[in-house]
């Protein structure tokens, strides 16, 4: 386990505990950032940092991010989460690695597929979340650092509080619940989303309470 005094410390990206990092890009359409992750490995893949849905890096956050480890690995939780993956791969020398229901998506091709339970370094685990956004959607878990991340599973809207991508891109939106209710079996308590904000604590509890009352969303103009 990541101690919190021998944790890395970064100026240049945000901390939501030890060894979990993040940074954003703004969307003005959406009022909110979508997130990148970086997350530092422990134990045995101590200096391997899982990058996670990355959009573009600025020089500092780049430098910041090096810091972190020796060895990188890019992780996209679904296709449209691609972003500035390659770009941000090329510059760490990392791997990117994919949902495989979804690598046909993607617009870079050097890509290796994974699904639900495929090895990840740290301790980390990928489960699958059936009827979202994209088919090969996936949650990222740690059971004993209680970090559960989702890319378009769940959207931290400063405005509407958490809520569900927009109706049109969701086929089935009570399937879409019951399959994001599952997750409240895991144990978690930091709750890192690639949409919006991100809940350092209490993320079960706040997703737990907000999930049987999270309505369609209509999305605002384009």
């Amino acid at each position: 386990m990541i101690n919190q005094d021998a944790a890395p410390r970064s100026d240049a990206l945000r901390q939501y505990g030890p060894g979990l990092y993040g940074w954003g890009r703004f969307q003005p359409r959406w009022s909110f950032d979508f997130n990148g992750h970086a997350l530092v490995c422990d134990g045995p893949d101590a200096g391997h940092v899982l990058v996670v849905d990355p959009p573009a890096l600025l020089p500092a956050e780049l430098d910041a991010v090096r810091a972190l480890g020796s060895r990188f690995t890019v992780l996209l939780l679904n296709a449209d989460h691609e972003r500035d993956s390659a770009a941000v791969a090329a510059a760490l020398g990392a791997s990117v690695l994919a949902p495989a229901a979804d690598v046909s998506l993607l617009r870079q091709r050097a890509v290796q597929a994974v699904n639900a339970g495929s090895p990840l370094p740290g301790g980390f685990e990928l489960i699958a979340l059936s009827d979202q956004k994209t088919p090969g959607e996936l949650a990222l878990h740690h059971a004993a650092r209680r970090v559960l991340v989702l890319g378009d599973a769940i959207v931290g809207d400063p405005i509407r509080g958490l809520r569900f991508v927009p109706l049109m891109k969701i086929l089935d939106h009570e399937a879409a619940r019951q399959a994001v209710a599952a997750l409240l079996d895991l144990d978690f308590d930091t709750l890192l989303l690639s949409d919006g904000f991100c809940l350092p604590q209490g993320g079960k509890a706040a997703l737990a309470a907000a999930l049987p009352a999270i309505a369609p969303f209509k999305p605002p103009p384009a």
